[in-house]
């Protein structure tokens, strides 16, 4: 009986760690895949800005649209 209750033991505690390691490889895939979406939202940030900067530029050169050319 007694060595029956020690196996149970053993395995419960296997049973933990292993569902501490999965929880804890689950959670670095969650993060790895935040940190590659949080990358992405950034660089479309840059370049809308870039986008925005290109046009605002484009707007403002025009001569011929210059309110005092003659």
């Amino acid at each position: 009986m007694q060595k029956q209750f020690a196996f149970i033991t053993i395995l419960y505690l296997m049973a933990k760690v292993v569902l501490f390691i999965l929880i804890w490889m689950v959670t670095i895939q969650i993060q790895k895949k935040a940190l590659e979406a949080k990358k992405k939202r950034e660089a479309l940030r840059q370049q809308q800005k870039q986008e925005e900067h290109r046009t605002s530029e484009k707007e403002h050169i025009k001569p011929e649209d210059h309110p005092f050319r003659r």
